[in-house]
């Protein structure tokens, strides 16, 4: 990978309930040698200017990755699917349906929003993005 590619994110994985045992689960993966960029969004309407953030994350290509329908049965490596959670940089506590909200908060974070896989490609990676 590119000199780019050099932070490390926290990916929170939920098995939706009528996946599982009827409960949602969350399942903490730490990623190294991604990219977490903050991107500031302008948007103008009249003399109203509002102000935002979006974030960008890619996370190379892995033999580890499989798409949310694969994943679902073992739950073995990660996916990334849109309300997902990604924090930046290393997660330490145990993730739960009652505590995931908090841990997110506690860290700079974002929600997916988007998911691009673009493996096989030069730099192969799946492309986030959210809020």
């Amino acid at each position: 990978m590119t000199p780019l590619f050099r932070e490390t994110v926290t990916l929170l994985n939920r098995l939706a309930a009528e996946d599982g045992d009827g409960l949602d689960a969350w399942k903490k993966t730490v990623l190294t040698g991604c990219v977490f960029v903050k991107t500031t969004v302008r948007s103008v309407s009249g003399s109203d200017v509002s102000l935002g953030q979006t974030v960008t994350v890619r996370i190379p290509e892995s033999p580890d990755y499989h798409p949310y329908q694969e994943w679902k049965g073992s739950m073995r490596g990660f996916t990334a699917s849109v309300g997902d959670i990604v924090v930046h940089g290393k997660v330490e506590e145990t993730v739960t349906p009652d505590n995931v909200r908090a841990v997110a908060e506690k860290y700079e974070s974002m929600i997916i929003r988007s998911v691009r896989d673009n493996s096989g490609l030069p730099l192969g990676h799946i492309h986030l993005e959210g809020v």
